[in-house]
């Protein structure tokens, strides 16, 4: 499959017997289980995919649901990589080179959950091909210093973990138009909240050991009902906006802070952790 990756990437698979014809050769039966491939260090799994006894893995083309590799040396894909599978709803490539996703790349395909932790990125791959049915985005341990724009246009987008990042920056609202439930940004150098308010599904927010010192006026304004908010081990001095938290039956985590004033009404927020 010519175009799948960069001339370069398609060299080094061509030393290690192709992603493309590993998962083409090796796949036999695999309904309703996950078969392992293994080659020279690289593994794949595919699932969901039933070959009958007289057929070729490439007669199955266009019928893969669930592709998942770990370990592959990979630096880029490209536009149109997936434009054949168009059954496609699970992707994972975990602990790879992977440094940049095309803008087209899984243009046709229905993708549900998209999971590159522990890769190269250095930016959100763009997924506007994916818009209308992207539910669970996973980023986590990748290097994405900056979010520049909006992922407001995933109007399905409900589990976001951008983890460990070391993100210095993120825009207030960009994530406001989503259906966001749980969003994870732990482990990061964010110095201020965003705009939570902006939901009325979220259950989970974590945002511990990031270095944040402010907590926008607005973040969590009518947010707390039957929700866990995690703000644990950054440098807040002062929680007094957070009285602003509008219901009871939440959790609210700032343990390891710096805290020298807590005005919050503690009727209003009674499962409040906290400690200087």
């Amino acid at each position: 499959m010519e175009g799948i990756f960069t001339k370069k990437t398609q060299m080094a698979f061509v030393q290690r017997n192709s992603f493309w014809i590993v998962l083409l050769a090796c796949v036999w039966t695999c309904k309703g289980q996950t078969q392992t491939i293994l080659n020279q260090g690289n593994v794949c799994q595919i699932c969901d995919v039933t070959f009958e006894s007289d057929e070729t893995c490439a007669e199955k083309e266009g019928e893969m649901e669930n592709i998942q590799c770990s370990n592959v040396d990979v630096t880029e894909i490209n536009d149109w990589a997936f434009a054949n599978e168009t059954h496609l709803t699970v992707f994972k490539m975990e602990n790879t080179a992977l440094m940049d996703v095309g803008e087209k790349a899984f243009c046709e395909t229905r993708i549900e959950k998209l999971l590159l932790r522990k890769n190269k990125l250095y930016k959100i791959p763009n997924t506007t091909c994916i818009s209308t049915t992207l539910k669970i985005l996973d980023l986590k341990g990748n290097s994405i210093r900056h979010i520049n724009s909006s992922l407001g246009f995933l109007t399905l987008l409900k589990e976001l973990d951008i983890s460990n990042n070391g993100l210095e920056y993120a825009p207030y609202d960009f994530l406001c138009g989503t259906a966001m439930e749980t969003i994870w940004l732990n482990d990061n150098r964010l110095t201020s909240t965003l705009n939570f308010s902006c939901f009325d599904t979220i259950f989970r927010i974590e945002m511990k050991e990031n270095d944040i010192q402010t907590i926008a006026v607005d973040s969590f304004k009518n947010v707390f009902v039957q929700k866990q908010i995690v703000l644990e081990n950054n440098r807040l001095d002062n929680v007094s906006v957070l009285s602003e938290l509008a219901e009871t039956n939440g959790q609210l985590n700032i343990i390891r802070n710096k805290l020298t004033c807590f005005n919050v009404v503690s009727v209003c927020l009674p499962h409040v952790y906290w400690f200087v």
